[in-house]
């Protein structure tokens, strides 16, 4: 009955089931029946134990090879077993039996002429021509086979300076930063949030998208007991970990917006962006275009 029962269990239910077993005398939860966890289950039980060091969750057999690298970071794998993906130095090793049956294969018969000599492998520069040769014909008339190359991303720089440009202004505006962890979005928010205080009077709220505290209350009840009093366009909200919100907080969050951002400093820090970002994103900004004034 409880194996069935934690099958329909969702992130909420399993957390608390969790630490809920954590006592003055049990200091280690074992963990058996999870194939794979989700991330933001995985980073609660990670904030969890490191405001208590000596309390220890064991996950038997859970795969994650695809949970975000910040997560599995903050893991011990002392006892489990090794992800094939290390084990794999060279092609021989793809044919080992424990290889060999984790990973997709199949066999597919090429034109010899289409395969590029080893001589022309040693010279990259020759590769190009050779590609062109025999499979530009292919294309369809008037298409290129090779595109060129595209555009710098926009999102490519130092954020630093674009993004400072708003904090110190008194407009409100709503960003949203992205970049790979360990790119400093978080000490940088915290460098400069002491000269905003200092400096401008600027109020500041701070919430972690990743906390535990959404396990038992809604984003918009947290955040509106956070701004709740503020004086408008002195306030700036800091949303960290915000890649971490579950679409449904996200569209919480987004609500909750909505009629806010023309006077509210809103920075969203994120280490990835999805297309239902991006809509979000684009929505606010046609809404603010229809308003005057309205924040960037």
């Amino acid at each position: 009955e409880r194996e069935v029962w934690q099958r329909s269990m969702n992130n909420n239910s399993m957390y608390l089931d969790i630490i809920s077993h954590f006592s003055s005398y049990c200091c280690i939860v074992y963990v058996q029946g999870l194939p794979k966890i989700d991330d933001v289950l995985l980073k609660w039980l990670a904030e969890y134990t490191k405001h208590h060091p000596w309390r220890f969750v064991f996950l038997e057999n859970v795969d994650m090879s695809w949970n975000f690298s910040e997560n599995r970071d903050r893991c011990n794998f002392t006892f489990a077993l090794p992800n094939p993906a290390h084990m794999i130095d060279s092609t021989a090793d793809l044919q080992t039996p424990h290889i060999a049956e984790v990973r997709p294969s199949h066999v597919c018969d090429y034109d010899e002429t289409l395969i590029p000599s080893l001589e022309r492998c040693r010279r990259p520069t020759e590769l190009r021509p050779h590609f062109l040769q025999h499979f530009g014909k292919q294309c369809a008339e008037g298409a290129r086979f090779f595109e060129e190359f595209p555009p710098p991303s926009r999102m490519q720089g130092d954020f630093r300076d674009e993004l400072g440009k708003h904090l110190f202004s008194k407009d409100p505006f709503l960003v949203l930063l992205v970049s790979p962890p360990g790119a400093g979005k978080t000490h940088y928010m915290d460098e400069t949030r002491h000269r905003l205080q200092r400096e401008h009077g600027v109020e500041i709220t701070a919430f972690d998208g990743s906390s535990d505290i959404l396990v038992t209350h809604t984003l918009a009840e947290l955040l509106q007991r956070a701004v709740s009093g503020s004086c408008g366009d002195s306030h700036l909200l800091i949303v960290d970990e915000y890649h971490m919100l579950s679409d449904d907080q996200k569209v919480e969050l987004f609500e909750w917006l909505a009629d806010k951002l023309s006077t509210l400093r809103v920075v969203l820090i994120a280490n990835r962006i999805d297309s239902k970002d991006r809509e979000k994103l684009d929505h606010c900004r046609k809404m603010k275009q229809e308003e005057p004034n309205g924040a960037q």
